[in-house]
Order: structure tokens, then C-alpha cells, then sequence
């Protein structure tokens, strides 16, 4: 991203935002083709983010200034939130029979690695952009594609859904 003023950052984030919604698993959560395989896919990918994210929110907690004692509050109350969410990653690989490489012993996929290097860089330079970055996870579609995943290939969080 070029621009430092936040008009050029909101433009951005909705173009990718729009360009995530043709990527091939978007594709295939409408078509209703998600298979188990590209679930695990997600998880994978997703795990390293789910472990290292809990650290960038404390982490920014601690570089917040006081007059940004609010989003202070928030960070480090979020971060604690947070901290186990890796531990879903795994239990859901688990529990649908996934049989590759633990996420733990794989490198993070380079546009996670990114992702986690922004996370880190915010947190460090400029802290209360961390909140945002944690909000886009929550409203964006790409979260919703984990979700899409789970309903079409029966699963809800690791356990069969029942009929």
C-alpha cells in the first residue's frame, strides 16, 4: 500500500476485501463443492495466525499510550480471550480425521506470515491500529469461508453436526 492517508487504506481493504470474494474457495463455498480437504486447508493456514495473534493484542496493550487507556483495557482483555484459540485449530484437525503434518511443524503460509508480520508491526509502531486489524477478521467474508467450509462438508466445530 502506497498511500498513508486512511481514505487510501479504506480503498484498500475493500478492494481486497471484493477480490477475496472470487478467490477459487468463495467459488466453491457457493457451489456448495467445499470438500473436508479444503477445510483443513483453512486450518492450516489459519493456525499460526490463531497463535500469534493473542500476543500481538497484549503486546499492543503494552505500547498503547494512557490516553488510549480504553483500547489498552480492551487489548489485553482480548488478548486472554484469545490465547486458546490455536487449541481449536487443533482439536478440529483432530476430530475430522486429518492425517498431514501438524500445523506446528509446518511454516505459516506466506500470506498468513504477512498477516502475522502486520499484527506484529502494529502492535509494536502503531498499537491502537491493532484493534482494527482483529475487527477485520470478525466482519470480513473470510471468515465467514471457515464457516461455509464447516456447514457444507457437516461439521461444527470438530463435531458432526447432528441431522
Amino acid at each position: 500500500m502506497q498511500s498513508a492517508d486512511y481514505a487510501g487504506f479504506q480503498e484498500v481493504v475493500r478492494v481486497e476485501i471484493d477480490r477475496f470474494t472470487t478467490s477459487a474457495l468463495a467459488r466453491r463455498v457457493d457451489a456448495g463443492t467445499v470438500e473436508l480437504s479444503h477445510y483443513h486447508a483453512i486450518l492450516c493456514t489459519l493456525f499460526h495466525q490463531t497463535y500469534a495473534g493473542p500476543y500481538s493484542f497484549a503486546r499492543a496493550a503494552v505500547r498503547c499510550e494512557w490516553k488510549h487507556e480504553a483500547a489498552k483495557d480492551y487489548l489485553l482483555r482480548h488478548a486472554e480471550e484469545e490465547r486458546s484459540h490455536w487449541r481449536w485449530v487443533l482439536d478440529d484437525l483432530a476430530a475430522t480425521g486429518y492425517a498431514g503434518a501438524s500445523p506446528r511443524a509446518l511454516p505459516p503460509h506466506p500470506t498468513c506470515m504477512a498477516f502475522v508480520g502486520l499484527q506484529g508491526h502494529l502492535a509494536e509502531h502503531h498499537p491502537v491500529a491493532r484493534l482494527a486489524t482483529g475487527r477485520t477478521l470478525r466482519i470480513t467474508r473470510p471468515a465467514a469461508m471457515a464457516a461455509g467450509c464447516c456447514r457444507l462438508c457437516g461439521w461444527n466445530r470438530g463435531r458432526p453436526r447432528s441431522s
